[in-house]
């Protein structure tokens, strides 16, 4: 496995725990090329009691050429020291790898994203958007809350350029005495077939926390979804 050393050029956070990173590649490098939905290995020197590699998918298209961006959520020692680093230093990066891809091929897709699992979407929706002016796609988005959707404002801008298209939102943590009008609770079959349609023999990509991703290949399943059409990631 081969590493490459990049710079921290952005690091924003989102809420206390999720935040954006973009890096650079060192002068005079260029970036890998991949396909939307792929991953890469970041690596660092880190505490003894803490693992040194960790897998994110991009969330940057591949026609961006001068940075990469992950969607990193906090959950362990390894992840709150890569928030904590600054811009100018340094970390290295090994791929692209997996199969979790999008082919420009696709005349339809649907997307199931559950919260962090948007980030390999966003390199995918990145990308439809700069060269698929014809696809139709729903994206089904769940999240606990409106103040954990992430890329919220950037995705409606894509989806203004696909009046056919949509973004639903699901939303689990809200408070009784919270005004949201949309959908509760959890990505449903009935939520699908009533948003989806008008849709004929779609591609599935399914990304989120392995509870998430089992619960929709069920809910596929269940709807005697072929296998074959449907792609799956875990975070």
């Amino acid at each position: 496995m081969n590493f490459e050393k990049y710079i921290i050029s952005s690091l924003d956070y989102k809420d206390e725990d999720t935040f954006i990173l973009q890096i650079k590649p060192m002068e005079g490098k260029d970036i890998p090329h991949f396909t939307p939905g792929q991953f890469a290995i970041l690596k660092y020197d880190s505490i003894a009691s803490a693992p040194r590699t960790h897998s994110f998918s991009i969330a940057s298209s591949p026609n961006t050429r001068n940075y990469l961006e992950f969607c990193v959520k906090i959950y362990g020692s390894w992840t709150k020291i890569l928030g904590q680093k600054k811009t100018g230093e340094t970390i290295e990066l090994s791929g692209p790898y997996g199969r979790f891809t999008y082919e420009i091929d696709i005349k339809e897709a649907i997307f199931l994203a559950g919260g962090i699992g948007i980030a390999p979407i966003m390199s995918m929706l990145r990308f439809i958007q700069e060269t698929q002016p014809n696809i139709l796609f729903y994206l089904f988005y769940g999240n606990r809350t409106t103040q954990t959707i992430l890329y919220k404002d950037e995705i409606e801008n894509i989806l203004s350029h696909f009046p056919n298209s949509q973004m639903i939102h699901i939303l689990s943590h809200l408070k009784d005495s919270d005004p949201w009008e949309g959908y509760r609770g959890f990505i449903t079959p009935e939520i699908i077939q009533k948003e989806a349609k008008n849709m004929t023999d779609p591609t599935y990509f399914i990304c989120g926390p392995p509870i998430f991703v089992q619960k929709m290949k069920d809910i596929l399943n269940t709807q005697k979804v072929n296998p074959q059409n449907i792609k799956q990631e875990l975070i």
